[in-house]
């Protein structure tokens, strides 16, 4: 709604009406006078949207509590279509609020919500004004012919207020700019909103309408999610997508990235980063993100992470057998020269890579030991993108499932160490769910214990330490309250203070997040944590399945310079570890100590999200012992 109130806020200087008043043909304001509102209250005028017969405020005064949901039922207005509710503000300086149908649907300002001050006020297709819009009947439409809207703006005595009047519900009030090159400017569309209000030619984005220049921008739709135009065509009716092969475009967004590096980010989160040809990626923007942070940061920049989302909602391995839509497909460099022009390169490297399809794709022994020994990553083909591991997102209903789907994809990823590994998101739980993740305490801690111990980096959806928001919608758009939503803020949860003795040891809270601290899967990552730290192989070393059996279970080691770091890990059920090195065994969790001289060690956690980490001690690399202190489930 932002376009919208910055084109009315230049209508409004345009008519030179910005601070002063208009009053309808025939009439006078005096005429229009109503008694205002008391003080300490609000009287929120609502404008009903199509098919809506009646409406539910739902709102919270500055400061304080919500109402209860669905809110106050709103009274019928002086005049046709609209609404009226007076609340009570107390000391209150104005309120938030959202409104429903009452059977369901919700306009909470595409999930910004409203605010609103004292007095009289206005919410009309998510544009807010001040006043009575029932105080004064609509002037004459200047040009019945064309349909469009009309603003009515009245001044009081005293009350400085304006307000909007809507003739017909229809949100086109704008004039055809100099230098135009939309076509069917102003033309009305036979389309409605989402609202109900007509849709006019050039009034929302469109790639063929010529609003966006051939030069810079792709004009097309996408037709086929796994097609060659995912890459070069919008995504959705308001992402106009950029040119990416073109030159100008390019130099603007590497600029663009170059002033985050400069400020000091670690990492770059691409989203969406399928929508761009691999090729262009491994000639353009990945090799200049590197070279700018070494020349920044000297040798240290060379750690500066890149990784993409490739959203693949399959449990193939293969995204429906298109590896240019499959997320390890961007970790690998280009195997064959292409044409010194980007576009066309882009069309030869989609084609060249279908046509060796899922068979003909390189493969990588970079996350796997070769038995117990560590050997040195390979990546003098890797590109430089790491991925988001969406296969293992997709199975994480159950944590056995993600283990084995993630293992059976490394093999094609060029380093799967470097996955980042996650339940749930901002967009979309295990599975493709729409709600956050709500499989149960247990099953989080279980979740928790893979990613902190498995190959990749762990990555936790803020809040689900404490299952926030878990079961609840994560994006139902315009129609429910931000605050009923997976994306709600997580602030009052962390308010208060905390001070840390050591590294996740807290030695005093106070407020909330006392409380959320106590949170039993708050105490698992806590010291999932700690024993990550104290053991280098669950940070970044290679694994293998060999010689084991049980369900999750694995061993880890890496070795670099003076650190050897060898690890045998069991997950929630008993694991039997054969072949492996003799010698003294600690288990970081329990302490327990156990000295193999055949080769082989049973582990057996004893229950869902527990675990056991077995540490080898070698010279001048001890095994650490217990690291911390028994929680809810690692004891």
């Amino acid at each position: 709604m932002r376009a919208r109130s910055r084109r009315l806020t230049a209508l409004l200087v345009a008519l030179g009406l910005a601070g002063g008043t208009w009053v309808a043909p025939g009439s006078s304001a005096e005429d229009r006078t109503t008694a205002p509102t008391a003080a300490g209250a609000t009287t929120v005028f609502y404008r009903l949207p199509s098919g809506w017969p009646v409406a539910n405020v739902h709102y919270q005064p500055r400061n304080g509590p919500w109402t209860a949901v669905p809110g106050e039922r709103m009274e019928p207005a002086a005049c046709a279509g609209w609404v009226r509710k007076t609340v009570s503000l107390g000391e209150a300086t104005g309120l938030v609020a959202v409104f429903n149908n009452g059977s369901g649907t919700w306009d909470n300002n595409n999930g910004r919500n409203y605010s609103l001050g004292t007095g009289d006020v206005t919410v009309a297709a998510g544009l807010t004004g001040v006043g009575d819009p029932c105080g004064s009947g609509p002037g004459p439409d200047p040009d019945p012919t064309n349909n469009a809207e009309v603003y009515y703006f009245t001044k009081t005595r005293n009350w400085t207020a304006t307000r909007i009047h809507y003739q017909n519900g229809d949100l086109w009030s704008t004039t055809e700019p100099t230098g135009n090159t939309c076509v069917d400017w102003g033309k009305p569309t036979g389309h409605t909103s989402p609202e109900g209000y007509r849709i006019y030619s050039c009034q929302w984005p469109s790639p063929t309408s010529g609003m966006f220049p051939a030069q810079l921008y792709h004009r097309c739709w996408i037709g086929n999610w796994e097609g060659e135009d995912s890459r070069s065509c919008w995504l959705h009716e308001d992402l106009a997508d950029f040119d990416t092969e073109n030159p100008i475009v390019q130099k603007y967004l590497i600029d663009a990235y170059n002033r985050f590096i400069d400020m000091g980010v670690d990492g770059f989160r691409v989203d969406t980063a399928v929508h761009i040809p691999r090729v262009t990626w491994n000639r353009r923007f990945l090799p200049a993100i590197q070279q700018h942070a070494t020349a920044k940061f000297g040798e240290k920049g060379r750690d500066f992470f890149v990784f993409g989302e490739v959203a693949a909602f399959v449990n193939d391995k293969w995204n429906r057998g298109s590896v240019n839509h499959s997320a390890q497909f961007f970790t690998w460099k280009e195997r064959r020269e292409y044409s010194a022009d980007d576009a066309t390169a882009s069309l030869e490297q989609y084609a060249y890579e279908q046509g060796m399809g899922t068979g003909g794709q390189p493969t990588s022994r970079n996350a796997f030991l070769d038995g117990n020994a560590y050997h040195a990553p390979d990546h003098s083909k890797s590109s430089g993108m790491n991925i988001i591991d969406m296969r293992m997102h997709m199975n994480f209903g159950d944590a056995n499932n993600a283990f084995w789907n993630a293992k059976d994809s490394d093999d094609s990823t060029n380093d799967a160490t470097y996955n980042v590994t996650y339940v749930d998101s901002h967009d979309f739980g295990p599975n493709k769910s729409s709600v956050r993740y709500a499989g149960g305490t247990d099953a989080w801690a279980e979740n928790m214990s893979l990613m902190w111990t498995f190959r990749g980096i762990p990555t936790l959806y803020y809040g689900s330490e404490v299952e926030f928001q878990a079961g609840k919608p994560i994006d139902c758009g315009p129609t429910c309250p931000l605050a009923t939503t997976g994306r709600a803020y997580f602030g009052d949860h962390l308010a208060g203070s905390v001070t840390a003795s050591d590294y996740g040891v807290v030695s005093s809270a106070s407020g909330a997040v006392a409380t959320t601290l106590q949170k039993p899967l708050v105490k698992h990552v806590q010291r999932l944590n700690q024993i990550r730290r104290a053991v280098p192989a669950l940070q970044k070393g290679q694994y293998s399945t060999d010689g084991v059996s049980g369900g999750m279970a694995f061993k880890r080691r890496y070795t670099s310079g003076s650190v050897d770091s060898f690890a045998l890990v069991a997950i929630s059920g008993s694991a039997t570890f054969t072949g492996v090195p003799n010698g003294t065994y600690r288990d970081a969790v329990t302490g327990d100590t156990r000295v193999v001289t055949g080769g082989t060690l049973t582990a057996n956690p004893g229950g869902q999200g527990n675990a056991r980490v077995y540490v080898l001690d070698l010279p001048g690399n001890p095994a650490p012992g217990k690291v911390g202190v028994d929680g809810p489930y690692l004891k």
